[in-house]
């Protein structure tokens, strides 16, 4: 058998009983990386809220049972069941919002009121939670607006919106409106 021809059974080959199943686009070292990724990312996070609004990190930033799992599939990448892919994203995305409002003047733990536009499961306004402002989401897909008000609700005012305008706020109520992936 050649090389190739062995990698191709192994690729279509069940898994063993006792090894989780994965898609065949997610080899187990994948897996590793996306854990690996979660530590780096939150671990940058953790310390630019240390050094730059003197806080740490949220519990709800980290609990894999604050993740949607297989739910995420209706709205995010299928990498995002992963927790370490869904905490691993959301806190890089974050950063790089935090970092870029910083650059252009903006003192982000000086917003009294934030808005994350298409929420989805709440994989980047969780990490908004340190820095204290009102907190909303909002989003389509009303199992998504279903799941952030059970894991969230009780930090982030989480509405579902329709397809048409309007939404259910104020204007000028919110001092950042960020919309990623929608």
């Amino acid at each position: 058998m050649s090389a190739q021809q062995a990698a191709t059974q192994a690729e279509t080959k069940p898994a063993a009983a006792d090894q989780k199943q994965l898609p065949l686009h997610m080899t187990p070292d994948a897996t590793d990386h996306w854990r690996a990724e979660r530590q780096y990312w939150l671990a940058r996070l953790a310390e630019h809220y240390r050094t730059a609004f003197g806080v740490e990190l949220d519990p709800l930033q980290s609990d894999d049972a604050a993740t949607p799992g297989e739910t995420a599939r209706l709205v995010q990448h299928s990498a995002k069941i992963n927790p370490d892919a869904f905490y691993a994203t959301g806190a890089r995305a974050t950063l790089l919002y935090l970092q870029e409002l910083t650059d252009h003047g903006f003192r982000p733990q000086e917003l009294d009121a934030v808005l994350d536009f298409g929420m989805g499961f709440g994989r980047l306004i969780r990490h908004w939670l340190p820095l204290g402002p009102k907190l909303f989401g909002t989003d389509v897909t009303p199992e998504a607006a279903q799941f952030c008000t059970q894991r969230l609700g009780h930090r982030v005012d989480v509405r579902q919106n329709g397809f048409e305008p309007t939404l259910p706020y104020d204007d000028n109520q919110f001092g950042y409106i960020f919309a990623n992936s929608v």
